[in-house]
């Protein structure tokens, strides 16, 4: 199956910033953006799954999320 990288452009607080899903997404689409509507659909991922996502959790952020994820394919060797 293909694999992916995942990038979401989001807003932290009010500053714009890019998350990256940890890992790869593998996925059984080939079009990129019907990768990013089938992520985007996964009630399972939460602020864990990503870096760049704040991990003080004593604090509250806002983060807004502007968009559709951003898929990429990966060729693995």
């Amino acid at each position: 199956m293909p694999k992916y990288k995942i990038y979401w452009e989001v807003e932290i607080d009010g500053e714009p910033a890019t998350l990256e899903l940890k890992g790869l997404w593998e996925s059984k689409e080939t079009d990129p953006d019907e990768v990013s509507l089938e992520v985007d659909a996964d009630p399972d991922l939460i602020g864990d799954d990503f870096i760049g996502y704040p991990d003080n959790y004593d604090e509250e952020h806002e983060v807004i999320w502007n968009s559709f994820p951003i898929a990429i394919r990966v060729d693995e060797d």
